[in-house]
């Protein structure tokens, strides 16, 4: 096996590409499992133009980099053989983002009253995100909040968050979608937002917030129209990007953790009409009890699991005695 490693690579360094081939594919037969050789296949192919081929093997190796050089190359190929109808697509996808801002503009001016419950949640996180204080003002003070529409809300960030797994671009994605796990998802998502409105219920009772428990859930919940608005255009830019330009997905998902956090704070000062340094101590103290309740889950199920096993071990030795 390591003559046949040592063969491909050589055959490689002194610029036999096609010959690299053979080797390689004799050191997958003896180890299925070698990403090496695939990924040594695959420069091979590059470097003879075999670009398909070459992208095919990435993948089977589990080479994200060389995946996304391969993939900027025939991007590059793929624009140049055809400009005009790139030129074309540029022009519709302009031309369709119009049409959909002069629809969100004409249900943004539709009178609240005529508007269906789908047109009142629409008004109401846009205007969440683009005016805080007169959206969590109406969130409360007028009662245009909705606490289904909220759970809704929320469970659409979940849904774009296994969206975001299932359907980001190979060469962007940093974990593949039959490694992750819907249940750890949940408990990064759901729980912690569950938990950041129990204990802000709590510490903003204790300090006379105006705001009861299912205010803080509906303005939390309307705080995630950053996050809803940007991720579809995040996982979209993800089959035209290569990995290199990542950059400019992870500055749209900032950009939105950064906006919602914001919106949060100014939830928290509107809908307790606390003052500033109110807002900002009430929030440190929410996040410092998040922090505590998971110290203490997190030591109740170790000293749980160890008194299980001292028990079960107990038990078995007790039988084998007995």
């Amino acid at each position: 096996f390591a003559a046949l490693v040592h063969t491909a690579s050589q055959l490689y360094v002194d610029g036999y590409y096609a010959d690299a081939e053979g080797p390689w594919r004799e050191a997958l037969k003896l180890n299925t499992n070698y990403n090496l050789a695939h990924s040594g296949i695959a420069k091979a192919f590059e470097k003879i133009g075999r670009w398909e081929e070459a992208l095919q093997e990435y993948r089977f190796g589990q080479n994200r980099d060389g995946y996304s050089q391969i993939f900027g190359k025939l991007r590059h190929e793929w624009i140049r053989d055809h400009f005009g109808l790139t030129v074309f697509l540029v022009v519709a996808l302009i031309g369709v983002g119009i049409l959909i801002g002069r629809f969100f503009k004409w249900l943004l001016n539709k009178p609240y009253e005529s508007c269906g419950p789908v047109g009142r949640a629409v008004q109401m996180v846009w205007t969440t995100m683009m005016h805080p204080w007169d959206g969590f003002w109406m969130l409360k003070r007028e009662g245009k909040g909705s606490l289904v529409t909220a759970l809704v809300l929320v469970a659409i960030m979940f849904g774009l968050r296994v969206a975001d797994l299932l359907f980001t671009s190979y060469q962007i994605a940093d974990i593949d979608p039959r490694d992750a796990s819907l249940l750890l998802e949940f408990s990064r998502i759901i729980l912690p937002w569950i938990l950041f409105c129990i204990c802000s219920y709590g510490v903003t009772a204790i300090f006379e917030g105006e705001g009861f428990f299912r205010d803080i859930v509906i303005a939390t919940g309307y705080s995630l129209g950053p996050y809803i608005m940007l991720k579809p255009i995040g996982i979209a830019l993800s089959h035209i990007l290569t990995r290199t330009e990542k950059s400019y997905i992870e500055t749209l998902d900032m950009v939105a953790v950064v906006w919602i956090a914001i919106l949060i704070i100014i939830h928290i000062q509107t809908t307790h009409n606390y003052t500033l340094r109110k807002t900002f101590g009430t929030a440190a103290l929410s996040i410092f009890g998040m922090i505590c309740f998971i110290a203490v889950a997190g030591l109740t199920y170790t000293l749980t699991d160890q008194i299980v096993t001292f028990v079960r071990e107990l038990t078995i030795e007790l039988t084998i005695r007995g």
